[in-house]
């Protein structure tokens, strides 16, 4: 069976056009892929400008090799689907976005996804 870490509060190598820094995500899974993790709250201040960083730091960590693969949390509360796409959609080509307003459902897709 694979080695299966699960880290939180990680800090990963990343590239800003050719220069060298780092990136923070809250959490990495790694077994045979590393899987970067992190949220959007769709509620709190500015999330359009908070889901542009995130995809920017997403973009960063793939450009330096670290990983192909992300997860984007959310919880979709009351918000229409318009609301939740205005917030997610600098992020959908980068990342696959995750409604953890069900625990168990976002649970069932994050082992979906980690497995496949």
């Amino acid at each position: 069976m694979a080695n299966v870490q699960f880290e939180e509060k990680v800090e990963v190598r990343a590239l800003f056009d050719g220069r060298e820094s780092t990136v923070p995500f809250e959490f990495r899974h790694h077994n045979d892929k590393v899987h970067l993790m992190d949220a959007v709250n769709i509620n709190g201040r500015d999330p359009e400008a908070k889901a542009r960083e995130l995809r920017a730091r997403i973009v960063a960590a793939r450009a330096a090799a670290v990983s192909k693969h992300f997860f984007t949390f959310y919880m979709a509360g009351d918000n229409s689907d318009r609301q939740i796409d205005e917030v997610l959609m600098p992020l959908e080509a980068e990342s696959s976005a995750i409604d953890v307003t069900d625990i168990g459902s976002a649970a069932d897709r994050v082992a979906e996804l980690i497995t496949a």
